[in-house]
């Protein structure tokens, strides 16, 4: 995980250095913004530069340049903040990884507590080209040494087969036996009685190490059901201890390591022993520290999901609004009309009104928008045309259609068409008002329910308490 971290921040620095040094047009205040920037450049051509000029388009009155100037801000200002996020998050886990090792390149593994299940950790040993996996087993802590006693549940024709574990027999056992709790169907229990504690113990262990001839020592399996009992007995004859090659003699010295540390809540992991390289093997699952970063850099892709987000919400809030105000702009067009006015006039006298009882919103926004169009000679097709695309509403682009065709090809019932639009735009708003009465009736269902489930607890508590 070291190295993948080291690799991730040098590739993140070497961006942020080479963007900055080679494209200079693209230079800014902070670490990423050239080379934000830069990647923002090459997204002009994808489709989410355009959906998300759409939104942005949505969320406020601007023309089409406009819109791309704000669209390559928002794109910039995700992938810088991402970018800084996602170099922060790599700088922490070197921290955490580094910190989780002492200066003198070993390792702690922690001890289960007292009363708790014994704990194995993995571990590669290796030696020069040759490596070999071996499996440690940390006793729970000890504040002081005592007798384990074995409950077993086996009969004695199993007992004959597994008690010996790696031993070839019981006349030359060097290794540890074997000494199962109960049988193989699990329905006795066994409990395992030693002549010589010193040589064999009664959780099976086998000080072989300490010999220098042979020995005998009797072993007794008592097996029990409850009611009665039986005993079977076998004279082991245990051998001096002697270890055949390094993958023995390592495995020696850290059961030798882990069992005069059985004081300590932790033990230290030799980095080497007798040149045999040690280290915790993790590749059967994710550390820590890899979870850690993999969670960082789903809270980064969520955090730069909901900038988007924000300016999306924007459009869909601006859009609800000037949906809300259509009807009333519609049917202000065809009084106004109705009166005499042309198209241009008609527009700039509903804008002057909105502005005189300071109105605002996406729709006066959108109005001054045209009006400084007409003031300033631009094309009126064109004004209105913008209109309806930075309107992102069917109900306007529908609106500013009629109106182009008129201005282009002459239209002499634009009037009546409209009559029709401000009939239609009236149902829509109805329909509107009723929808959104349904949406908060549903979510006063939420409280009614909540209050339902606290009448059940009142009027239950008192029968289930008495029961």
């Amino acid at each position: 995980m070291l190295e993948f971290a080291l690799i991730l921040g040098l590739c993140l620095i070497s961006l942020a250095m080479i963007s900055r040094k080679y494209f200079s047009k693209y230079k800014g205040r902070e670490l990423f913004s050239a080379a934000a920037m830069l990647l923002t450049e090459k997204l002009r051509r994808t489709v989410i530069f355009d959906r998300l000029k759409q939104e942005i388009r949505k969320s406020g009155t601007m023309n089409d340049r406009r819109a791309e100037e704000e669209t390559e801000k928002l794109i910039s200002g995700v992938i810088r903040k991402g970018l800084m996020a996602l170099l922060i998050l790599d700088v922490f886990v070197i921290f955490l990884v580094l910190a989780g090792k002492d200066g003198g390149g070993t390792e702690k593994l922690r001890r289960p507590e007292t009363g708790g299940a014994p704990a194995k950790v993995n571990l590669t040993l290796k030696n020069g080209s040759s490596e070999e996996n071996f499996e440690l087993e940390l006793s729970p802590r000890e504040y002081d040494s005592e007798e384990f006693r074995k409950m077993a549940d086996k009969a004695a024709d199993y007992l004959e087969k597994t008690i010996k574990a790696k031993n070839p027999d019981l006349t030359n056992v060097m290794y540890d036996l074997k000494l199962p709790k109960t049988d193989e169907s699990g329905t006795l229990t066994i409990e395992w009685i030693s002549d010589d504690t010193l040589l064999i113990g009664g959780d099976g262990t086998v000080y072989s190490r300490e010999l220098s001839s042979a020995k005998e020592v009797g072993l007794t399996a008592v097996i029990k059901d409850g009611v009665h009992d039986t005993e079977r007995s076998w004279k082991v004859r245990v051998v001096p201890y002697s270890a055949s090659g390094w993958v023995e003699k390592t495995e020696d010295k850290l059961k030798l390591l882990e069992e005069e540390s059985r004081n300590k809540s932790e033990i230290v992991l030799p980095e080497n022993i007798d040149g045999v390289t040690v280290r915790r093997d993790t590749e059967g699952g994710i550390s820590m520290v890899c979870k850690i970063f993999i969670f960082g850099v789903i809270l980064i892709a969520v955090y730069m999901i909901l900038l988007v987000n924000r300016v999306k919400k924007k459009g869909d809030a601006r859009q609800e609004e000037m949906l809300h105000d259509y009807s009333f702009f519609v049917s202000s067009i065809v009084l106004k009309m109705s009166s005499g006015l042309s198209i241009r006039e008609t527009f700039i006298s509903i804008y002057e009104e909105m502005k005189k009882h300071n109105r605002s919103g996406g729709l006066y926004e959108e109005l001054h928008f045209v009006v400084n169009g007409l003031r300033t000679g631009r094309d009126e097709r064109t004004v209105y045309s913008e209109m309806g695309r930075g309107s992102g509403t069917g109900e306007y682009s529908r609106l500013m259609s009629l109106i182009v065709r008129n201005l282009e090809r002459g239209n002499s019932n634009l009037l009546e068409l409209l009559q029709k639009e401000e009939k239609d735009a009236f149902s829509e708003r109805k329909q509107r008002a009723r929808k959104k009465g349904e949406e908060a009736s549903e979510k006063l269902l939420i409280p009614m329910f909540l209050l339902l489930v606290c009448v059940i607890g009142i009027v239950m508590f008192p029968a289930i308490k008495n029961f």
